[in-house]
């Protein structure tokens, strides 16, 4: 038994809603983007749809983003679900695309993930300690335009009150 299991806390994959009074990690929405789309590549590369998005030069988040914003159908086809559920709500999105409040429900801690090795053990006590396994690997600059779009996908995230801005 994991000291997190110990303690009664119990992790939620993407495919369920979380019960109330949860506590939420909460990631930088453009950052997590990133993230996403290179863990796709990097993991999922080998699936069809994705080759197709590489050979056709959308290889960084920034391209990713750009095709999004001006309906390119490779990327809306990598984009759009056709699987995924959050709890009984499917969203139009897979979950890695999927805004983070999707997964809130009156949560009672947010926590950003920036400080989740500082914030969780403040709530659990200093046994609890969680590794640090999703990080966004190398650098990545957005256009203003592939920003303006982010920050429009993901408003409710930053206006929640977790702005990274």
């Amino acid at each position: 038994m994991s000291a997190l299991e110990a303690e009664g806390v119990r992790c939620y994959g993407h495919s369920e809603a979380p019960p109330t009074r949860s506590v939420i990690v909460y990631r930088d929405p453009l950052d997590r983007f990133a993230s996403a789309f290179r863990h796709a590549v990097k993991y999922f590369g080998a699936n069809t749809r994705l080759k197709a998005i590489v050979r056709a030069g959308i290889t960084t988040p920034n391209d990713f983003a750009e095709a999004l914003l001006y309906r390119d159908p490779l990327a809306l086809s990598e984009y759009r679900n056709d699987i995924h559920t959050i709890g009984s709500f499917k969203p139009e999105m897979r979950w890695p695309w999927c805004p983070q409040y999707y997964w809130w429900n009156v949560p009672r801690h947010v926590v950003r993930f920036e400080n989740i090795n500082t914030e969780i053990p403040r709530l659990f006590g200093d046994h609890i300690v969680l590794p640090h396994l999703n990080a966004t690997e190398g650098s990545y600059r957005y256009s203003s335009k592939a920003v303006e779009f982010l920050t429009t996908l993901y408003e409710k995230d930053i206006v929640n009150g977790l702005t990274w801005f």
